[in-house]
């Protein structure tokens, strides 16, 4: 499983039982193009 799937299917189980969360770090920096050297996912729940 890469990280991308990994993120992916955490995101959905907290949709699906209508948990807000917030994706925050290095994994969404990396998504807005300032990159970092961790791949980390971190979840404010």
């Amino acid at each position: 499983m890469t990280s991308n799937e990994a993120v992916s299917k955490v995101a959905a189980a907290l949709e699906g039982a209508g948990i807000p969360y917030m994706l925050v770090g290095s994994y969404s920096s990396n998504m807005y193009g300032v990159a970092r050297s961790t791949q980390d996912a971190d979840f404010v729940v």
